[in-house]
């Protein structure tokens, strides 16, 4: 008996494998990786879609009624891509802040865009809001790529605003075509009129903006902007549904809804019933309902995810599109 017993001792109990952090970090990455290339392959089914990653980085995704170019892919920036041109180098961090480590990935985070800009653009972005170029060159810190809240010029607000590299990344995923025009509803100081000016050499874009403060800070941040770029880029101080008949010039609505209330919401809906068929919504905040699944009757949401701000954190952004009247 005894014998029997030391013979049991030595045969070992079989264990479920473990992964540590790094081999299942690992692991998630290369299944990553192998998707985007098969993506990459199948440009055709990608199509019609309104995704921003590789399956759904912590968002939802819905196909979009209206055709469009493949989403997801880089900017053409000026027509085609920058050859030889000295870029930005921004990384994941830039685009969205995670908690985990640089090298790890997560569902909020895998698979995301990051748009790169020519340097010389992204000089000239800087120059106008008089903020330095931190993590341009070699983003590998997760230090923001603009100054701290504490030394933005502007009221608390203005650190709500996305990012350069964020917002760039952003128009990289609504894919839009050259010449396409952009309206933006609270338009505060102005950033993402000038990102998505640079980003489409042919576009323009218009920004209304209620507050007098942020107006007077935007007027004054583009007057020093080259003179080519201000020359498709406009301002308004007041009401934003005072143009509510013109919303359906744009192709692309962004509306800052962070200090909206349910009825405001519901009449900016109501008002967006009027754009025409194919029209993105961009909101950032708050959705357009208060069930984060659903969208506005006539509209299709496409996606929510995640975008950097200019202070410490992120802000979620709700992309919607029109769909097709029957």
């Amino acid at each position: 008996a005894a014998a029997a017993a030391a013979a049991a001792a030595a045969v070992p109990v079989s264990e479920s494998p473990r992964w540590d952090y790094g081999d299942m970090n690992g692991f998630l990455q290369q299944c990553c990786a192998e998707q985007m290339a098969r993506r990459s392959r199948l440009p055709s089914i990608v199509s019609s879609e309104m995704v921003e990653d590789c399956g759904g980085a912590g968002g939802s995704s819905t196909a979009a009624a209206a055709p469009r170019q493949p989403l997801g892919n880089q900017l053409q920036v000026g027509g085609q891509q920058a050859n030889g041109t000295a870029m930005t180098n921004f990384s994941l961090t830039d685009v969205v802040r995670c908690d985990h480590g640089l090298a790890g990935r997560c569902m909020q985070c895998s698979g995301r865009i990051v748009q790169n800009m020519p340097l010389a653009m992204y000089s000239d972005f800087c120059a106008a809001y008089r903020t330095e170029m931190l993590g341009t060159l070699s983003s590998s810190s997760s230090v923001p790529s603009l100054l701290p809240p504490s030394l933005l010029p502007g009221p608390p607000r203005a650190t709500s605003e996305l990012s350069f590299a964020a917002l760039a990344s952003l128009i990289a995923c609504l894919a839009p075509e050259p010449g396409e025009r952009l309206l933006h509803l609270g338009s505060g100081t102005g950033r993402a009129l000038v990102v998505w000016g640079l980003a489409l050499q042919q576009g323009a874009a218009s920004g209304i903006e209620p507050s007098p403060a942020f107006h007077q800070e935007a007027a004054a941040t583009f007057g020093r902007l080259p003179p080519a770029l201000q020359s498709r880029l406009f301002l308004h101080c007041g009401d934003i549904f005072a143009s509510q008949e013109e919303w359906h010039q744009a192709t692309t609505i962004f509306v800052s809804t962070n200090t909206f209330d349910d009825a405001y919401l519901a009449r900016l809906a109501a008002g967006l019933q009027t754009v025409q068929e194919g029209t993105r919504v961009v909101a950032f905040s708050q959705p357009l309902c208060a069930d984060l699944g659903r969208a506005p009757p006539g509209f299709a949401l496409a996606r929510h995810a995640p975008y950097c701000t200019t202070g410490t954190g992120n802000l979620s952004v709700y992309i919607y599109r029109k769909l097709a009247t029957c």
